[in-house]
């Protein structure tokens, strides 16, 4: 709802886009809680920035973002 309010121009695209949800391959996967609560400490990130640099590292993919703080760890953890 809150990308609908900021953007209401973008409705017909959002709308679309989730519609497109249940075809994609989507996987959830559980987040190992104290490993990114030490992550997190040892980085000095938010558990959400500290969940994708986990996310990256058990996947063994490379971790895509602008934030520096979480690209700094991501290149000293990967």
């Amino acid at each position: 709802m809150k990308k609908l309010r900021r953007n209401p121009e973008q409705r017909n695209a959002l709308l679309a886009a989730l519609s497109m949800y249940d075809r994609m391959s989507i996987e959830i996967v559980e987040v190992d809680y104290a490993d990114t609560l030490q992550l997190a400490e040892a980085f000095g990130l938010s558990s959400y920035d500290a969940a994708y640099l986990w996310l990256a590292q058990t996947l063994s993919a490379d971790l895509v973002t602008l934030d520096r703080r979480l690209q700094a760890a991501g290149a000293v953890r990967h």
